[in-house]
């Protein structure tokens, strides 16, 4: 009896493989899926922590709108540090270059020995006026700037030289109010002189910085 010849492709030259097993195509399924869930497991957290960036960096996006409303409402605050300790005599919001500050006073609580509750620095009526001082010098400095970068001629029916005498007048305030909070001059390390320099001169643009990234974040 003849043995058959194996089987070759079209070529006659290269053999034919047989078909795999069906229990080695079961057992491939198998490590092909237990392969694939533990990638699946192993990027769990990178694909989160990459996926709530992309909310946060991407213009337009919840995350992005609530992080730059977090920078501007942050801005605001520290400009109206100033005012809230110079015109107030209000303990400092931040403890940057203070003797003291606020601390948890910001914030309602209660205590019960001895029992007494407290509404917070954040409804006392002195801050809140804070910070609408703080919104208006804001609003005027920023019709400003946009009057100088980008000529506009009027700013809701108000002459440029108008607004111009008013910012001037609400920049001389500002200075005056921040430097009277934290005076630089109480320290006698020049180094420490010049950082709560830079310090004042940052709380005063604070809320402008927080608003234009509000803008960048929010997109059109």
């Amino acid at each position: 009896m003849e043995s058959k010849p194996p089987l070759t492709t079209s070529d006659g030259r290269t053999p034919l493989s047989s078909p795999p097993s069906k229990q080695q195509k079961d057992k491939s399924d198998i490590f092909h899926t237990l392969a694939k869930w533990l990638v699946v497991l192993i990027s769990i957290i990178p694909r989160f922590l990459a996926s709530v960036m992309e909310h946060f960096s991407e213009a337009g996006s919840v995350g992005a709108v609530a992080l730059g409303s977090l920078v501007f409402t942050v801005g605001v605050l520290f400009t109206a540090d100033s005012y809230w300790q110079s015109l107030f005599e209000g303990a400092a919001l931040f403890p940057f270059f203070e003797q003291t500050w606020a601390g948890w006073s910001w914030v309602p609580g209660f205590s019960f020995f001895p029992p007494r509750a407290w509404a917070g620095i954040i409804f006392n009526p002195a801050f809140l006026f804070a910070i609408a001082l703080s919104f208006v010098i804001q609003i005027i400095q920023s019709a400003t700037i946009r009057n100088a970068a980008f000529g506009v001629k009027a700013v809701s029916g108000v002459s440029p030289r108008t607004v111009g005498l008013i910012a001037i007048a609400s920049w001389t305030f500002d200075l005056i109010q921040t430097f009277s909070s934290r005076n630089p001059l109480q320290f006698s390390d020049p180094g420490d002189i010049f950082k709560c320099l830079v310090y004042n001169l940052f709380s005063i643009v604070a809320a402008e910085l927080g608003y234009v990234v509000y803008r960048m974040l929010k997109g059109n």
